[in-house]
């Protein structure tokens, strides 16, 4: 019986985070950037988060029994600053790039790699944790810290909370110390590492790399390439270029050429080689047109990362001799390619942790903690609801502080489907925060699904975001069950999955233009009150189907709390906003 602290984020990374296991229950999870207002995060501790998830369990810092870090700091004494400069003298010695460091820069880059090795030195990472305590607390008192491997971490995020008694497990993100994918097998509270491939051969930074030459941001905005993908075709003067770049394997393994990305000559960017604008040009300024040659590209790029996610999705079912597969890492967020596995590989069962990036190491460190001091953490997650909460209470000292009219309807759910028939768009803000990046009806812009219209005007006038990103569904079992004859459960929008030329002009809103959709499925007894909205919806005449879209605009991280949502409400061209039981309309 223990209280765990997940920990990831001091000072470098990506989506800070804090989680806490208590019994072995996830009794809260967030992350940072909910409450700083900087989007993902980037660069900080994970302080409010922490602060969240000790007051949700009514906890003090003395309560804590361990302390778990997403990251195995301890290594970065000795072995890995070693480890490391013997990749780079290797790379340059079989001549992938004789001509530079391994990134541009010379001295500079040199500098810069050695900040990161100081900032993950286990000492310092200690000390930044015991002076949060010190500012949560007041005491110095620190409980002791646990650090975990990154790639076990998420292993542990994805399989734990599966629900699956044993299953193949494939990590996959830009890097984890040293490795940049990784297959398991679980089996009961154990995770055993079959296989790795270690960086710079990381499909995490191939798909970064081409992220931020296509004018986007590298780390941020993978899910735009994803989407562009659709709008492309095969071109043989792109595609034989990245089939050279990345090359799956027979055996389901693959080998990268790093001297395209950061282990090549980068005068111009930071992900993406010189070489590359030797093959396709200039790279693409942000905000600047998109042309064919973007759009294949991308196509290119997103088909490559398929094959091989696909063959190591098959080699992890081979290896573990499972045919149920858990998936985790940044990679896993792709949900085209999530969909292909399923299609593909077809497994008996497919569980993709709903928060797969960085920030879900913080929370599979927590379960690991939990393990190692005697408790059983496995469970089967249903709900991504573990962030923080809107109470009537909270919500009604917004809305008499700001001097705000609202409404208390009786049949709120009703209400609200009448105006999403209307075509009215409506942010939903209701009970506590879903993981991750999706909107899984906690923090959620919703909208008419059948309307063709309807992905251009909250594009317009709401999001303010690029008119090719696709919109997705949430949908009642029953809805569901007429779309998908063979589906896996699809709880969290985390797979995109092919539909019919029929359904695809009944969802016109809400499905791509290469015929995909990511479906949230919604269940009564887990989510009540979101599918008696559904239920409502259908009962105006349209299908048990809405278009669900995180509650924010481009550039934001999603709403945390009553203030937010009602400057994000009034900020755009949102037409009602349902704050917990309360309903305003424009």
């Amino acid at each position: 019986m223990a209280i765990v602290l997940g920990l990831l984020g001091v000072d470098t990374g990506h989506h800070p985070a804090a989680a806490l296991v208590v019994d072995g229950d996830v009794v809260a999870f967030a992350e940072e950037d909910r409450f700083t207002g900087c989007k993902q995060g980037h660069v900080t501790f994970p302080l409010e988060a922490t602060r969240f998830c000790l007051a949700q369990a009514g906890i003090s810092t003395s309560d804590i029994d361990l302390i778990a870090y997403g990251w195995s700091c301890p290594r970065y004494r000795v072995e890995l600053p070693l480890k490391m400069g013997r990749s780079v003298l290797a790379q340059r010695a079989f001549g992938r790039d004789k001509a530079s460091t391994p990134r541009s820069g010379g001295k500079a880059s040199l500098i810069r790699g050695g900040i990161f090795m100081a900032v993950h030195h286990p000492d310092w990472v200690e000390h930044r944790i015991r002076q949060a305590m010190t500012l949560i607390s007041g005491h110095t008192a620190c409980p002791p810290v646990r650090f975990f491997p990154h790639h076990e971490s998420h292993a542990a995020s994805t399989y734990f909370l599966s629900g699956m008694e044993g299953a193949a497990v494939l990590v996959a993100d830009g890097s984890g110390e040293e490795q940049a994918t990784s297959i398991w097998r679980g089996n009961g509270l154990r995770l055993e590492k079959l296989w790795s491939q270690d960086v710079p051969h990381s499909l995490g930074w191939f798909y970064s790399a081409f992220t931020e030459y296509l004018g986007f941001r590298h780390s941020r905005d993978e899910g735009k390439v994803m989407g562009l993908a659709a709008y492309g075709q095969a071109t043989p003067r792109v595609t034989d270029v990245i089939d050279e770049i990345l090359v799956p394997e027979t055996d389901g393994g693959y080998r990268l050429d790093p001297s395209w990305g950061k282990f090549g000559h980068c005068s111009r960017g930071e992900h993406y080689a010189d070489k590359t604008m030797d093959a396709f040009g200039a790279p693409r300024r942000p905000e600047a047109p998109l042309e064919d040659t973007h759009r294949n590209l991308a196509w290119a790029v997103q088909d490559r990362l398929e094959q091989a996610l696909v063959g190591l999705a098959r080699k992890a079912l081979r290896l573990a001799d499972e045919d149920r597969l858990c998936l985790a890492g940044g990679v896993a967020l792709n949900c085209k390619a999530n969909g292909r596995i399923w299609s593909e590989l077809a497994p008996s069962e497919l569980f993709v942790q709903p928060a797969s990036d960085d920030s879900g190491a913080a929370l599979g460190a927590a379960l690991l903690g939990a393990a190692s001091l005697g408790d059983d953490p496995r469970a089967k997650l249903r709900c991504a609801a573990l962030g923080p909460d809107i109470t009537a209470d909270e919500a009604l000292s917004a809305l008499n502080d700001c001097g705000l009219s609202y409404s208390e309807p009786s049949d709120l759910p009703g209400r609200v489907a009448k105006l999403i028939a209307a075509g009215k768009v409506v942010a939903w803000a209701q009970g506590r925060q879903e993981i991750g990046p999706r909107a899984l009806g906690q923090r959620s812009i919703l909208a008419r699904a059948d309307d063709p219209e309807m992905s251009e005007h909250v594009n317009r006038r709401v999001k303010r975001r690029e008119p090719w990103r696709p919109y997705c569904p949430s949908m009642s079992e029953s809805f569901a069950g007429s779309l998908f004859e063979d589906s896996p459960e699809l709880p969290f929008m985390n797979v995109a999955m092919n539909v019919g030329e029929s359904a695809a002009k009944r969802l016109a809103a809400v499905v791509h233009v290469d015929g995909s959709m990511r479906p949230q499925v919604v269940v009564p007894e887990v989510l009540p009150q979101y599918s008696e909205l559904l239920a409502a919806v259908g009962r105006e005449g349209n299908q048990e189907a809405v278009l669900n879209t995180s509650f924010n605009v481009r550039g934001q991280p999603v709403v945390r709390g009553p203030r937010e949502a009602l400057a994000t409400y009034f900020s755009t061209g949102l037409d009602a906003l349902a704050l917990g039981p309360f309903l305003l309309e424009k």
